[in-house]
This record gives C-alpha cells, structure tokens and sequence, in this order.
C-alpha cells in the first residue's frame, strides 16, 4: 500500500505529537485518539517511535474498506509493555508493527472477530512473568477468518525450557476452542510465521472442545525452533502442512484429542519425540522425520480422562530417518494398545526396528506407564526399512540418499515422502505449496456455508480472502470509485 501523506483517510500518530488534528503535519499522541476517529476505509499511521499503554480496540471496517493500523516504515514502530484488547473485530489489518516486554500477552482477541489480518508483526520477548501467559491469544465465541501471517514471536532470552514448574508455561499463539453451546472459533489461518524460545508454540483448541464440530483451522509453512513443544491440537478437521519444526526438547506435532486432521509435508528435525496421535480418523501423510530421540511415530492409547485412543490412522508415505534411538527397544514407530491404523508405503532408515506394538500405554504428562490387555488391530504393508527385520510389512531394501551428510534425503525408491521436506536447503512456499508431487490437496482449501471452495490467498469468486488479504486493491482506487 502507498503511503500518501496528503490523503484524508489517513490518520496519523506520533508519539511526540501534541493536540494534532491527526495530520502527518500535526499527529495524534494517542492511538486511542486515531481509534476513536476511525471508520471503515480510514488508516492509522503510526510514526516512528515507541508507545505504551494497554490499549482496548472495538472499531470495524468493512471487507472492501478495511481500518488498517500499521507502522509508516516496518520495524520502527514498538509497542512496549503493553497488550492489545480486540473485542468483535472485523476487518481489521494490524501490520508492521513490534511488540516488545508484554509482561503477559501482546494481543488478545476475543469475541466475534473475523477477517482479521495480522501480518509482518514481531514479538520480542513476551510473556517474561513468571505467570502464565500467552503472547497472541484468540478465545470467545463466533470469530471466524482470521489471518496470522509472516509474524515473528521471540520468546523471552532466558529458554523457557528450564521453567521447573509446568503452570507457568509460556505459549506463543493459542487458538481456543469453543464449547457444545455457543459457536465455535473456525477457519483461521496460521501461515508463514516464526517461534522461537517457548514453552508452546502453538496451541489449536481446548480439552473441552467437541469433536463432533468442524474447526477448519490450516497451519502451514511455518518455522518453529527451539521451543519446548511444537504444535498441539485439541480439537477436529485442523490442517498441519508444511512446517519445519527443529530442536524441540518434546514433541513436534501432538494431536491430544479431536476428529479428522491432517498432518501432511511437514519436516521435522532432532526433536526429543515425533508425531504422536490420540482419537480417530487423522492422516499423517508425506512427512520427514530426521534424528528425533524417541520414537518417530506415536500411535497412542487411551492414557487418561482428557484423550481417546487413537483409531482410524492412515500412515502413508512417510521417511524417518534414525529415530527412536534412545528407546530402550529401538523402534521408529510405537503402536499402544487398543488402536487401529493402515501404514504402509512408508520408508524408515536406522538402526533401530521399525515399529513395536506395545503391551503398555505411557501417561505422557505424567511420565507413567500402564499395562493393558486391549487389542491392538493394524494394517501394515508394503513399507520398506534399510536393516533386516523380521516383521509383518517391512522388506529390506538398498536406500541411496542424494546426500545425507547434508540432510537431504531424497532417493529413488518411490517409498517414503517426497517433495521439499526432504531437502536439506528447505522449503520455498510460494514455489512448493502447489508442486504436484504427492496426490493429495495441495492448496489450503475452506468452504463456506453453501459449501462452496474458498482458497486463501488466490482470487475467486465467492473468496473473501481474495481482495482483503492479499491487498488487492488500494485506497486511491477506491476513492476514485466514490
């Protein structure tokens, strides 16, 4: 968008202004001054500087004529030992902009919110308290469309990994789930982000939310390093593509309750777990796993009153290369009792077995283990290994990586994943999303109410992302049309 500093439906803000008439000549101090005087189309410039000061939001725009509140130039706009309080927003463009020592949370946005878009923002060291906290949290009820993209979540310096009591954890981003009465947060969009140094990088849904309702989240092509866990989900039809998760001193990716997601082309690096999976009917499909300590693969029983065994796996295609190595049997996959899943076409490399269908369920959050005589019921075939092992499903086979002394693990085998996350060098999101390679979905695909496609990011008709989002249009052209 072209900053023009002439045109009247922009408002300005310095935090060295005085009793302006919100003019790039004479700005407003206050941001909730320039709030106060906008209205659908207007846009709040912020100058140069740093503000403070808790601050509540409750302006709307409109899907063609959005309030943006964005920084002049990007980076030099801070936003310092406050929180954002957004209540049934619409429309609404936040962007440019650093939030830097929110003692709690930097932006908490609640209520009926949708097509929001938070884009290009960085969080610098929030959630420092030695409380809970959560630096972008989205709850309430009816919020609907909302855009997280190319942000930026530092968490505090001191790592958050040595935090000994397990209350006070840090998260970078929760999405909460709703409840059976009211409705339910649905088709938010997490793309394109970073997090570093949390205890939680992403939370998606509670322990309360039903599975019988479609969430319609995607998470995708998003970076998480150094964190205690990755992504977390706690609730239905949530899209996990994409991401490259490295050093995580737990999991990557967690389903802990929820129906029907998907966890496809993710890359995942030297993690303490890999993916582990409760409740029924998810895909894991086409993902690398490379060096996580216990077992790549975690088909999980039922462990205690918040999760459900989990059912109705399909394991495709995936490469894990040397995981499970500090297990003391030394499998790539670990199937507890009273589950059901397919696996198959799936390539694993190391030394240690393939898989091991247990006699005992862990308690992951209370490190415990449980024997149990429930039956185990699995599909397992066609899958190739590189050591000699007696199991049903596994044939050895010769595997030739390009190069695996620099991570890239592509072969010729037509076993296992294919496509960027195999690649050493990592992922171009704009070239790989909507490669071809695999035969499912590559695009982010939503529907509407009458059921019809709606794609982020490209246009189309019947596309409320299409103008708004990907800035289609701007504000000279619109007020030419008027």
């Amino acid at each position: 968008m072209t900053i023009d500093t002439s045109n009247p439906d922009f408002i300005w803000v310095s935090p060295e202004g005085s009793d302006g008439d919100g003019s790039w000549e004479r700005p407003f101090e206050s941001i909730k001054t320039a709030i106060d005087k906008a209205e659908p189309g207007k846009s709040i410039i912020l100058k140069q500087g740093t503000y403070t000061g808790d601050l509540t939001i409750e302006i709307s725009g409109s899907p063609e004529r959005p309030v943006r509140i964005i920084a002049e130039k990007d980076g030099t706009v801070e936003i310092a030992n406050s929180c954002w309080f957004l209540y049934d927003t619409s429309d609404l463009i936040i962007s440019g902009l650093t939030f830097k020592d929110s003692p709690t949370g930097a932006l908490s946005v609640v209520g009926s919110c949708n097509r929001n878009l938070f884009q290009s923002l960085r969080f610098s060291n929030c959630g420092s308290t030695d409380r809970a906290s959560c630096t972008m949290y989205f709850g309430g009820t009816g919020g609907e469309c909302n855009l997280i993209e190319n942000c930026v979540f530092e968490g505090p310096v001191q790592h958050t990994s040595s935090r000994t009591d397990k209350k006070h954890n840090i998260v970078a981003l929760m999405i909460s789930g709703g409840s059976d009465t009211f409705q339910t947060l649905k088709n938010y969009v997490v793309r394109k982000n970073r997090f570093s140094n949390y205890d939680f990088s992403l939370l998606v849904g509670s322990h309360d939310s039903p599975s019988d309702k479609q969430y319609g989240h995607i998470i995708e092509y998003n970076t998480i390093s150094n964190c205690k866990t990755g992504i977390i989900v706690r609730c239905s039809d949530i899209l996990i593509k994409g991401n490259k998760i490295e050093n995580c001193s737990g999991s990557p990716v967690t389903i802990e309750s929820g129906a029907g997601c998907i966890i496809e082309s993710n890359r995942m690096i030297e993690c303490q777990g890999g993916i582990q999976i409760h409740d029924f009917g998810h895909s894991i499909i086409n993902n690398c796993i490379i060096r996580c300590k216990d077992s790549g693969i975690d088909v999980c029983g039922k462990s205690s009153s918040l999760n459900v065994a989990a059912s109705n796996l399909f394991i495709e295609n995936n490469t894990c290369i040397d995981c499970g190595l500090d297990e003391n049997t030394g499998f790539t996959i670990r199937i507890e009792p009273g589950t059901t899943s397919i696996i198959r076409k799936n390539l694993l490399f190391g030394k240690s077995k393939p898989y091991s269908i247990t006699e005992s369920i862990r308690d992951l959050r209370k490190n415990e283990v449980e024997e149990t005589a429930l039956e185990t019921h699995q599909h397992i075939s066609d899958n190739i290994c590189n050591e000699p092992a007696a199991l049903d499903g596994f044939s050895v086979r010769e595997i030739v990586f390009l190069n695996s002394e620099s991570d890239d693990f592509q072969n010729e085998t037509g076993y296992g994943a294919q496509g960027w996350m195999l690649r050493a060098e990592g992922f171009n999101p704009d070239v790989d999303e909507y490669s071809g390679e695999t035969d499912y979905l590559e695009a982010s695909i939503l529907e509407d109410e009458e059921g019809e496609l709606i794609i982020p990011g490209k246009n189309g008709v019947g596309n409320p992302f299409a103008s708004f989002y990907s800035e289609m249009f701007d504000t000279e052209s619109v007020n030419e049309e008027e």
